[in-house]
């Protein structure tokens, strides 16, 4: 059976989305760009191969719109123009993309590694809390809480710039989970664990 270029970048893609406060030189964003480089080259390679890209109804209504929101300006509303801050729905159309069409080729155990990596840090994070601040913040634009006071008032935020980041992965990290587990994709005590 011949793997294609598109399953390795797809399932570190996985990896990554675990990690989305993550890359090795971070940037001025919140969200890094590995993902988004990876699914960009996993559209250019099926550009490459098939020679072109087909975009089925919900996909071309999300490009429609994340086109729409780069280039929207509302009049009655002062505001400066920030690429970062219109890029958003774009870069979510490209993870859209990539995922809608190879999820099947998706294989747990990279996603659950990027979920135990968290569930790490987090603990370092807890544990080790200016140590971790020190550390993580080479991979990572902000690490905002670097001191354990800080920690006890308002959590931990493992590698995410905020605790209510944490949060929402944790809620996502759930459900992924549960699709998982609904596809027989893992089993119910790697679900509970």
């Amino acid at each position: 059976m011949k793997i294609s270029l598109n399953y390795y970048l797809v399932n570190i893609g996985a990896f990554f989305c675990t990690l989305p406060f993550v890359a090795p030189i971070p940037i001025g964003a919140d969200v890094q760009y590995p993902i988004f480089l990876l699914c960009f080259l996993v559209i250019f390679n099926d550009f490459i191969i098939k020679g072109e890209i087909r975009l089925r109804k919900i996909e071309l209504y999300f490009l429609i719109v994340a086109l729409f929101s780069f280039v929207y300006i509302n009049p009655f509303y002062e505001y400066d123009y920030y690429i970062f801050k219109r890029v958003g729905l774009l870069f979510g159309f490209i993870v859209f993309y990539v995922y809608s069409r190879y999820w099947h080729t998706v294989k747990p155990k990279y996603i659950l590694a990027g979920i135990y990596v968290n569930f790490i840090a987090t603990i370092a994070h807890f544990m080790f809390t200016g140590l971790f601040a020190n550390i993580a913040g080479n991979i990572t634009r902000v690490i905002k809480i670097k001191d354990i006071s800080l920690a006890y008032g308002r959590g931990v935020s493992g590698l995410c710039p905020e605790p209510g980041f944490l949060g929402a992965m944790s809620a996502f990290f759930i459900l992924i989970s549960y699709i998982l587990l609904n596809e027989r994709k893992i089993s119910k005590n790697k679900f509970l664990f």
